[in-house]
């Protein structure tokens, strides 16, 4: 399994439970901060595949030097780079063309319901959905006609709001091309009731 060194983008996350208790959002940090801490993770990076760097943390592609921020991150030798995103900022065709050139090689796109108005209520972002799944396609569209090598990841916060979601969830972004799902089960509610729903997404 390829792994990637997590480097915050700031305090925060991209996409989270409006009904659950929220981490504490600080914004980003700045491009020096970020940039510093990459530095850092390829430095230590052990033998093995890589270095492979992962921007998680407020929306990366929010961030008012993203494209600095990928474009030395790049050039620092790192071979694989992946972004937690919210995926709402790839609908712009010239967004998804930017990541596409810059050599994001993985796109993580943080969901939470299987459709349009629970995703859209437990974010607090009315429209947060079509637009991903927009994102997603054209992302995907974008690297296919530049033959850009990608990956399309996805990943769930499971809490109690959203827990019998997860299958739903599972087979929605594997029809839109994404190649792996991970379900994030620390604030997911610890019952038989779980179990049940997260065995029913690895089938």
């Amino acid at each position: 399994m390829i792994r990637f060194g997590i480097v915050r983008t700031g305090t925060g996350a991209t996409t989270q439970c409006v009904r659950c208790p929220r981490e504490p959002y600080g914004g980003h940090d700045s491009a020096e901060e970020i940039l510093a801490r990459v530095q850092h993770a390829v430095a230590e990076w052990p033998d093995g595949p890589g270095p492979n760097i992962s921007l998680r943390g407020p929306e990366p592609l929010g961030h008012p030097e993203i494209e600095r921020i990928i474009n030395e991150t790049i050039g620092f030798g790192v071979e694989r780079l992946s972004l937690v995103t919210n995926g709402v900022d790839l609908a712009h065709r010239g967004t998804a063309e930017g990541v596409a050139t810059a050599r994001v090689t993985h796109l993580q796109l943080v969901i939470l319901a299987a459709d349009a108005h629970s995703h859209d209520v437990l974010t607090g972002s009315p429209g947060s959905f079509d637009s991903a799944m927009t994102g997603l396609r054209v992302f995907r569209e974008v690297c296919d006609s530049l033959g850009v090598p990608y990956m399309l990841c996805g990943e769930v916060p499971v809490c109690s709001h959203n827990v019998e979601h997860m299958p739903g969830i599972v087979g929605l972004l594997a029809q839109n091309g994404v190649r792996s799902v991970a379900l994030d089960l620390s604030r997911a509610p610890a019952s038989q009731n779980t179990e049940m729903w997260v065995e029913a997404a690895l089938d």
